[in-house]
């Protein structure tokens, strides 16, 4: 017997407010319906949940599956949208880099001079993550390029 026809990549985002459990019942959904893992991330911000999967499905249940995932969502408060076929293959060769900035406090200022940076170096900023607990005075800047791009100009920051 042949392997079931796999669906391209599907991106599952859901919104809302987070809370206890909302991750277990998506996953869980997707889990039940051997769904292939391609991508995953969380974020929560001021108690704001953005959850995305990147997801391929047997062909014969990405319907039904997608249409579980929506009810659940609403059930549990959430916003949901699918973006079909979602993967751009260049970002896997690209190098990655991390990038920490220490601020006193880190304001919307140099948050547009670190972006600007970036940008005109050629890197993409994938993610920013703040790293202290109370004031916003460290975060981490996850970027992505080509190999050696702006290496020279990023290293000049510190």
């Amino acid at each position: 017997m042949s392997a079931p026809k796999v669906s391209d990549a599907i991106r599952i985002t859901c919104t809302g407010v987070e809370r206890p459990g909302i991750t277990a019942e998506i996953a869980s959904i997707l889990a039940d319906a051997a769904a292939t893992l391609v991508d995953v991330e969380q974020v929560v911000v001021e108690e704001k949940l953005s959850l995305s999967f990147v997801v391929s499905l047997p062909e014969d249940r990405a319907r039904s599956v997608l249409k579980d995932v929506l009810w659940r969502a609403r059930e549990l408060g959430l916003s949901v949208d699918f973006d079909f076929d979602p993967r751009d293959g260049s970002r896997l060769a690209r190098a990655t880099w991390a990038l920490t900035v220490l601020g006193n406090p880190i304001g919307t200022e140099l948050l547009a001079r670190l972006s600007r940076i970036t940008a005109s170096t050629g890197f993409n900023i994938e993610r920013i993550q703040r790293l202290s607990s109370e004031a916003l005075v460290s975060a981490e800047f996850l970027l992505s390029g080509d190999e050696h791009a702006g290496e020279k100009e990023l290293r000049a920051l510190r």
